[in-house]
């Protein structure tokens, strides 16, 4: 349970159910989801499957400001006031996010002061 903003922010990937060309494959998409508000403060739609990329790019997008949506889609109003450090996050059992690269990806943005054995 979180009590706050970006205390708990929930990660996970899917395939989308589409297929883009037959060369180019099906896209996946991860989303992570800040749990107090149920906001998506981070993503990554592309054609990589789960990987410490797709990791470190999602969580990349949780820190930095979302100032790029605005001035690329003008007719958008409103804001994505989306930003920060998050302080925990969690995930699925699935195979790819309990390796250490979550582990990873979290120590190289600077959210854990060291890498931590997933047990």
């Amino acid at each position: 349970m979180a009590r706050r903003i970006l205390e708990r922010v929930e990660v996970d990937h899917s395939p989308l159910p589409v297929v883009v060309g037959t060369l180019i494959g099906k896209p996946w998409l991860t989303v992570l989801i800040e749990y107090y508000s149920r906001m998506i403060v981070g993503l990554c739609l592309g054609f990589d499957p789960p990987s410490n990329v797709v990791l470190m790019e999602s969580l990349h997008h949780v820190i930095l400001p979302k100032t790029a949506v605005a001035s690329t889609y003008p007719s958008v109003k409103g804001s994505w006031p989306c930003i920060g450090i998050l302080e925990m996050i969690v995930s699925d059992r699935r195979t790819d996010l309990t390796s250490n690269d979550l582990e990873n990806a979290a120590f190289q943005l600077g959210l854990l002061t060291e890498p931590e054995a997933v047990t």
